[in-house]
């Protein structure tokens, strides 16, 4: 009894938690930012991202390179975008490529950039060669005409709706 080493009060397992780094919406910051906790941006970076999770507020901005395991953008980022799980809210602007494991793109979204699944064709190689990805084509309209006609990219492109033909009973 005499000998018996006290046991702490608090779990020493559990990691600590730390509080968010914020980028403040009056803020705009330069270079590079690393860390391995959870970066709210809701003014401007220009420069390079590295976190566990980043939020890009609606009144946020990022130019530049984004690497998160989770990635949520209802702002603007300009540059390619790296995550295991990446969400496009209502109001998010993108411009850049996304590599990501899952992806959700809600209504209202925009977004001008491919979409590749991590560990895709794009990052394949072949006897230890890397494979290089084939040149961008035009795609042929499945009809003579163009199914977007001659709408400028910013433009909100719906799809063309095809009636079908109503059916009298003949063969």
């Amino acid at each position: 009894m005499f000998f018996r080493k006290q046991k702490a009060t608090g779990n020493d397992n559990r990691p600590a938690t730390s509080l968010p780094t914020h980028i403040g919406a009056d803020s705009v910051v330069e270079g590079s930012l690393v860390t391995d906790g959870e970066v709210q941006v809701e003014g401007t970076l220009r420069g390079t991202l590295k976190a566990r999770v980043c939020i890009v507020a609606a009144t946020g901005m990022v130019e530049g390179e984004l690497d998160a395991e989770d990635i949520v953008v209802r702002g603007r980022v300009i540059g390619p975008l790296r995550g295991e799980h990446v969400h496009l809210q209502d109001g998010a602007w993108v411009e850049g490529d996304i590599t990501s494991v899952t992806i959700a793109i809600d209504t209202g979204a925009r977004l001008s950039g491919a979409v590749w699944q991590a560990g895709s064709d794009r990052n394949a190689e072949q006897d230890g060669r890397a494979v290089p990805a084939l040149p961008y084509r035009e795609p042929s309209p499945l009809f003579g005409d163009s199914l977007w006609g001659s709408r400028p990219d910013n433009d909100f492109r719906p799809l063309k709706a095809v009636k079908p033909r109503a059916s009298n009973g003949r063969g």
